[in-house]
C-alpha cells in the first residue's frame, strides 16, 4: 500500500526515524501522574499495593499467539471467530469472555485435525467455557444451543466441553489484550469513544493472521494509540507510554499493519455490524473514513 503524507497527529509514530527513547514528563503530565498515584493509593479496587506484582505476572505471559494450520485454515478459523463475535453480542457477554473464547478456540484448533463441519461446535463450546470462567451470571446451556441454531444437543456440547479442556491439559492461563487497553486508558481519563474504537481495532486484529506475530501488550497499546489519534484524545502522551511500558518504536510495525487493515475493504460482516451501532459511536465508520481521508 502506497501512502501519502500522514497528518500531523500521526507523524511521530510513522516516521521511520522514530526514537525509542522515552520522553521526559512535562510539568502538567507530572501533576496528572501524581493525581493518578494518589487516587490509586486511596482506591481499594485499584490494588495499588500489588499492582507491580500483577503487572509482572501478566507480562510473563505476554508472548505472541500461535496458529498452526492443519485441516482448518486460518481463514476458516477467522470466519468462525467472526460468527462467535455475533453470538457473543446476542447474549450480551462481557468483552473478557469474547477474548478468552477466542484464545480457547485457537489453542484447541492449532495443529489439530478436525472436520470443518465441527467448527461451529468448537466455537460455541469455547464461548460456553469462557462464560463460566468470566461471567458473573453465566447464560444457561440452552442459550448456547439456540445460538448454534440447535445444530448440537446438550449432550454434544457438554461432551465437547470436557474434551476441549482435556485436550488443553486444563491449562487455561490467558493474557487478555484488553488488560493493556485498560491500563493505558487512564492516560486520557478512560474516554468512552476512544476505548470503543480501540476494542474495534483489537477485534479486527484477532481476525488477521499478521497480528499473531505481536505480544498482547503491543496489540493493546497500538489499538489504543491509533484510537487516541483518530478520536483526538491524544493527551498525556508520555504518561500513555509510561503506562504501556513500551517505547514508540516498539509499536511502529504493528501500527503500520493496523493502518493497512483499516484502509482495506472490510472482510468480516459481524464485527463491522457490531461497531456500526450508535451505542458504540459507529466507530468503524469513523475509523474507515479517517483511513480514506488520510491514507492512500
Amino acid at each position: 500500500m502506497s501512502r501519502k503524507l500522514f497528518t500531523a497527529p500521526l507523524k511521530n509514530i510513522t516516521n521511520k526515524q522514530a526514537s525509542c527513547k522515552q520522553e521526559i514528563l512535562s510539568d502538567i503530565e507530572r501533576e496528572v501522574l501524581a493525581s493518578h498515584v494518589f487516587a490509586d493509593e486511596n482506591q481499594i479496587c485499584a490494588m495499588n499495593k500489588y499492582s507491580r506484582q500483577i503487572s509482572n505476572y501478566y507480562e510473563s505471559l505476554d508472548v505472541p499467539s500461535q496458529f498452526i494450520e492443519a485441516d482448518i485454515t486460518f481463514e476458516m478459523r477467522s470466519l468462525l471467530v467472526d460468527w462467535m463475535i455475533s453470538c457473543h453480542e446476542k447474549v450480551n457477554l462481557s468483552d473478557d469472555t469474547l477474548y478468552f473464547s477466542i484464545f480457547l478456540t485457537d489453542r484447541f484448533l492449532t495443529g489439530r485435525s478436525i472436520s470443518p463441519n465441527k467448527l461451529q461446535l468448537v466455537g460455541i463450546t469455547a464461548l460456553f467455557i469462557a462464560s463460566k470462567y468470566e461471567e458473573v451470571v453465566c447464560p444457561d446451556l440452552n442459550s448456547f444451543i439456540i445460538l448454534a441454531e440447535r445444530n448440537y444437543s446438550e449432550a454434544e456440547i457438554t461432551k465437547a466441553e470436557k474434551y476441549m479442556l482435556y485436550s488443553l491439559n486444563y491449562d487455561v492461563r490467558f493474557l487478555n489484550p484488553l488488560y493493556f487497553v485498560r491500563r493505558v486508558s487512564k492516560a486520557n481519563n478512560y474516554d468512552s469513544r476512544t476505548r470503543k474504537m480501540a476494542k474495534y481495532f483489537l477485534e479486527l486484529m484477532t481476525l488477521s493472521k499478521v497480528f499473531y506475530d505481536f505480544p498482547k501488550s503491543v496489540l493493546g497499546t497500538t489499538a489504543m494509540y491509533l484510537a487516541r489519534k483518530i478520536c483526538q484524545t491524544d493527551v498525556n502522551k508520555n504518561i500513555f507510554f509510561l503506562y504501556s511500558n513500551l517505547d514508540r518504536c516498539e509499536i511502529k510495525r504493528c501500527f503500520d499493519e493496523l493502518v493497512k487493515l483499516i484502509y482495506s475493504d472490510p472482510a468480516y460482516p459481524f464485527v463491522e455490524k457490531k461497531y456500526s451501532q450508535e451505542s458504540r459511536y459507529s466507530v468503524n465508520i469513523l475509523a474507515r473514513k479517517f483511513a480514506r481521508d488520510h491514507f492512500n
